[in-house]
């Protein structure tokens, strides 16, 4: 997790059962530097795919929108 959250373009990462989901600026391109960034740390990919985010995954993600909106710089 502390890998895929240095690489740029990385918004978010979370655990999701025995995986990660993370979110991205542009896919493409996440894609590639996910792969590298991993490879050159020596772990192992089993398997990185675009998903469609789920219901639970946008209530999530606009809950913590809301919440950084509120905290004081």
């Amino acid at each position: 997790m502390r890998v895929v959250q240095a690489v740029p373009g990385v918004l978010d990462v979370a655990v999701f059962g025995g995986g990660l989901h993370i979110t991205v600026e542009d896919q493409a391109g996440a894609i590639a530097r996910v792969t590298q960034a991993l490879g050159e740390d020596g772990i192992a990919i089993e398997r990185l795919e675009p998903i469609e985010p789920s219901m639970e995954d946008v209530f999530v993600a606009r809950i913590e929108a809301a919440d950084r909106e509120l905290k004081p710089v």
